[in-house]
């Protein structure tokens, strides 16, 4: 008894780190969105014949936003319905936000929804005691990674990246950064070697990821941490806003591992 009241347990803590990466993802740039969805999208509203009414209305981006404020209460429940009512709003809002004209070019939205809807399918089975569970959560959760990098692999699949030109004028437009000081130090040449390399290294490494469907999932999550880290230190800690909720279902995945570990 004691041993399947624990391994709900479990799937409780799980869900809730999922919860709260997603929460981190959706809020954090909240000093741009919070004005944004509060003042720009109604002073200077947006219009295109390809999108229906209700994806232009702003009201219903504003909403969106931040009616997923609610899902905090999921973070102190132990409830099945309580997790399963959060993903629902947590898809709803994150796809229609990802199909808003206000808001469908930020990846932040895209990403949120793939795992909150990986959330959706995993609240309604949390209460489940087999050992299959955790094995069919991570093989969900590698299959969106890889498709998150598959975009990202492709995208960067030109001439641009692979001579280092965008990753170049990434780091000079980066005043903010300590990799722009540290970039400007460098001579040209190297600076050309260096940013050259670190392109196609990010390239290499998206590929990689691409394939996570077929790669152990312990080495996807280290992976996936290592190159969100990157993209954070070379780039800017505002990436955050797409992988902290992926960042969360990885380390909600492994939590399965520690509580092995810990009987």
């Amino acid at each position: 008894g004691g041993e399947t009241v624990n391994q709900i347990e479990i799937n409780r803590r799980v869900a809730r780190i999922v919860v709260g990466g997603w929460l981190t993802g959706w809020y954090i740039k909240w000093y741009f969105f919070y004005p944004y969805f509060t003042r720009t999208v109604y002073k200077y509203p947006l219009t295109h014949p390809l999108f229906p009414d209700l994806f232009l209305n702003p009201v219903f981006s504003s909403v969106a936003y931040f009616l997923p404020l609610i899902v905090i209460v999921a973070l102190f429940s132990a409830r099945k319905g309580v997790f399963c009512l959060a993903a629902s709003v947590m898809v709803v809002c994150s796809a229609l936000l990802s199909m808003h004209i206000d808001s469908y070019n930020d990846a932040t939205f895209v990403a949120s929804f793939w795992v909150a809807l990986w959330l959706l399918w995993f609240s309604r089975h949390m209460d489940r005691k087999d050992d299959s569970l955790p094995v069919q959560a991570r093989r969900l959760a590698q299959c969106i990674i890889g498709m998150v990098f598959l975009g990202g692999f492709v995208g960067k699949l030109s001439m641009g990246y692979w001579n280092g030109d965008v990753i170049r004028n990434i780091f000079l437009s980066a005043k903010n950064s300590p990799i722009y000081w540290i970039f400007n130090v460098l001579s040209e040449p190297i600076r050309l070697l260096a940013v050259k390399c670190l392109s196609r290294a990010v390239i290499v490494g998206e590929g990689i990821l691409a394939l996570s469907p077929w790669i152990p999932f312990k080495y996807v999550a280290a992976g996936s941490v290592i190159v969100f880290s990157a993209m954070i230190f070379f780039s800017t800690w505002r990436i955050l806003s797409v992988s902290s909720c992926l960042i969360g279902m990885l380390l909600g995945c492994l939590l399965w591992d520690q509580a092995k570990g810990s009987k």
